[in-house]
C-alpha cells in the first residue's frame, strides 16, 4: 500500500510541477538569467542522473555551446527522454544526441516507440493535446510535456520540431525531436 501511495505522490507533485510551469510561463516569470552552458554535458548528467541503468537509452553527444538557463534546458531534456521512454516499449532503443554547425546546436531524441501520425504533429505542442494513439493507449499522461518543453525551446530563441515515422517497421515507427537553438 505505502508504493502505491509513494507512486501515487510522485505523479501528483510531478502534475503540480507541469502546473506551476505552465502557469510562470503565463506570467512571463524567468528564473534566472543566461549563462554559457554545454548541451551535451546536460545531457549527459540529466542521463546519468535519471536512466541510469536503463540500457536503452544512449547518448552520441559532442560540445555544442549554448546561452541558457540550465536547469530550465535540463527540464527540456527529460521531458524529451522521459516521453521516448513511456511511448517505446522495452527494449526499443532510445538515442539522444547533439550536434553543433556554423548556425547552431542541436539536440535530438529519436525513439521506436508508437509513433505520432502526421496530422496529429500540428498540435503536438498545445497543452492537454494527447495524440490517438497515446489516449488509446494505457499510458500515463496529461498533455503539458511537450507543452513545457515547446515553451523552454522558444524563451532560449530556438525551435522545436517533431519526425514520424523515422523507421521502416510499422509496428514501431518511432518518433525524432529535434530541438535548434543559436549558437552561443
Amino acid at each position: 500500500a505505502l508504493t502505491d501511495v509513494l507512486a501515487h505522490s510522485t505523479r501528483l507533485s510531478a502534475l503540480v510541477s507541469d502546473l506551476l510551469t505552465t502557469a510562470r510561463a503565463d506570467a512571463g516569470v524567468e528564473d534566472a538569467p543566461f549563462e554559457a552552458v554545454d548541451l551535451g554535458t546536460l545531457v549527459t548528467n540529466v542521463v546519468a542522473r535519471q536512466w541510469p541503468e536503463d540500457g536503452r537509452v544512449s547518448t552520441r553527444v559532442t560540445a555544442a555551446p549554448v546561452l541558457g538557463r540550465p536547469a530550465q534546458l535540463e527540464r527540456l531534456i527529460a521531458i524529451l527522454v522521459d516521453n521516448a521512454t513511456k511511448y517505446s516499449p522495452a527494449p526499443a532503443p532510445i538515442v539522444v544526441s547533439t550536434s553543433v554547425d556554423a548556425t547552431g546546436a542541436s539536440l535530438a531524441v529519436e525513439d521506436r516507440g508508437i509513433g505520432i501520425a502526421e496530422t496529429e504533429q500540428a498540435r503536438l505542442f498545445e497543452r492537454f493535446f494527447r495524440t490517438q494513439a497515446a489516449r488509446a493507449s494505457t499510458i500515463d499522461g496529461h498533455g503539458l510535456g511537450l507543452a513545457i518543453a515547446s515553451h523552454i525551446v522558444r524563451r532560449h530563441g530556438g525551435t522545436i520540431t517533431v519526425e514520424s515515422p523515422v523507421s521502416a517497421d510499422p509496428q514501431r515507427p518511432g518518433a525524432r525531436f529535434v530541438v535548434r537553438f543559436p549558437r552561443a
